[in-house]
């Protein structure tokens, strides 16, 4: 799995534009009385957690620990914002987290979403990592359970468009377009759904932020039509790098006017 540091980088300089910064002030130089950071846990295929965390301050480096250890740290001098990383974390349910910088702190816990399971189309249950034939049908109704999130973000591509979104139901249906291959892609999340507007999650005296807990992110792909497969060529785009891609678009262009 890939760990977005530059989706992190995104959403924090995003909402913090949103929530923390006037017309015409730079994220950078704002005088906000409290740093914005963001903290992302990212569950692996291998059940491993990676860490990520940025912050808009440059006075201090914090200490960043999850449950006693502390993450890596550099500073970004060109996107003028600190990051930290930890890798590879046994997985937990629950993890401890805490900033501290002059003597100051933020922490709290978070609680991570379990991976969805069970997931059928039309009443079939699906694998994951096999390909799945299915009958033709006017649409595809998927189904599937999940002891432990607060929404998904999914994405369905099919031959006619691609969509993501976001649901907190345990089902969606598509309506089909005459093509024979078809993806769903499905992440559970654990934390506010990270829209333009939205405020931090967790406050303190080391600054507010946004805490995240990504479950694994599931891909099924489908065929109908069997006979005719070779004549359809797949697409690898997950939903992590399409927050990446579309965030990274968003964020260049409101620095640089913010920045000017």
């Amino acid at each position: 799995m890939k760990t977005l540091r530059l989706t992190a980088l995104a959403f924090l300089v995003i909402i913090s534009l949103r929530c923390e910064t006037g017309d015409g002030l730079s994220p950078v130089t704002s005088t906000t009385s409290k740093p914005i950071f963001f903290l992302l846990f990212e569950v692996n295929g291998d059940q491993t957690v990676d860490v990520e965390f940025c912050t808009n301050s440059m006075s201090i480096i914090p200490a960043v620990t999850i449950d006693g250890e502390t993450l890596k740290t550099t500073i970004d001098f060109h996107n003028g914002m600190i990051q930290g990383e930890l890798r590879g974390l046994q997985y937990k349910k629950v993890y401890n987290y805490k900033i501290c910088a002059n003597s100051q702190k933020t922490a709290d816990e978070i609680t991570m979403p379990t991976n969805p399971k069970n997931m059928k189309c039309n009443g079939t249950l699906l694998a994951e990592a096999e390909l799945n034939l299915l009958s033709v049908s006017d649409s595809m109704k998927f189904s599937w359970d999940c002891d432990t999130y607060c929404y998904f973000n999914y994405k369905w591509d099919c031959h006619a468009n691609n969509l993501e979104a976001t649901t907190k139901n345990l089902h969606v249906s598509f309506a089909t377009d005459g093509g024979m291959y078809y993806t769903f892609n499905l992440l559970a999340i654990e934390g506010p759904c990270l829209t333009p507007g939205t405020c931090p999650n967790v406050k303190g005296d080391c600054g507010d932020g946004y805490v995240l807990g990504f479950s694994e992110e599931l891909e099924y792909n489908i065929w109908t039509g069997g006979a005719k497969l070779m004549k359809c060529n797949r697409k690898e785009l997950r939903i992590k790098d399409m927050i990446k891609q579309q965030l990274l678009e968003r964020v260049m262009n409101d620095y640089n006017i913010y920045s000017e």
